[in-house]
């Protein structure tokens, strides 16, 4: 039940982190993790936000393990600087393309924070859960992560006028997760 639920949450969080061949495994062993510790389980405010805390110390112990040096901050990196290839998740339009490969360049920490935020819905209680912080923490690494994705996007389209308010965020951010909820699973 608890995977049938979550597989395509999890997955979906590794799906624009990591390369194609090591997205299942990570799924595979953040449900492992969840199995072998869940009496913690019981502690946290809810079991999505339980998992996801779970894949995000998966994601920053997979990146460190790749390193060709001592990363100190892994979540400073972007998943771009780090080597990953291309993401898995296709779109259709250029604009929306763009997003992503600029969500790929920021810092880990606010990539991830605005997927959990947009694609998940995670409260600003859940994003601290699940990425080890406060609540006030989390609400303000949302804050400077959609500030690095537009400065990004702004860099990589200086020809292009870029989406300068919350509400294209919150279009594109909606797109994307209708894309993610129609990739079929593959479990």
């Amino acid at each position: 039940m608890l995977f049938s639920r979550h597989f395509r949450t999890v997955r979906t969080y590794f799906a624009n982190k990591v390369d194609a061949g090591d997205l299942e495994d990570l799924v595979q062993a953040t449900f492992e993790a969840c199995v072998q510790h869940r009496d913690d389980m019981a502690e946290r405010a809810t079991v999505t936000a339980y998992l996801l805390g779970i894949a995000h110390h998966l994601l920053c112990r997979h990146w460190r393990g790749r390193a060709r040096r001592q990363i100190e901050d892994i979540e400073e990196h972007s998943v771009a600087s780090l080597g990953a290839g291309p993401s898995s998740i296709i779109v259709r339009s250029e604009n929306d393309a763009r997003l992503l490969a600029a969500l790929r360049q920021i810092a880990i920490k606010h990539q991830e924070v605005l997927e959990l935020y947009y694609w998940e819905h995670l409260t600003g209680r859940e994003l601290g859960e699940a990425l080890g912080v406060s609540e006030d923490t989390a609400r303000s690494t949302l804050h400077r992560a959609k500030k690095a994705l537009g400065r990004e996007y702004r860099r990589m389209e200086r020809f292009v006028n870029p989406p300068s308010t919350e509400e294209d965020l919150e279009g594109w951010a909606r797109r994307i997760r209708k894309v993610l909820a129609n990739t079929p699973d593959e479990a």
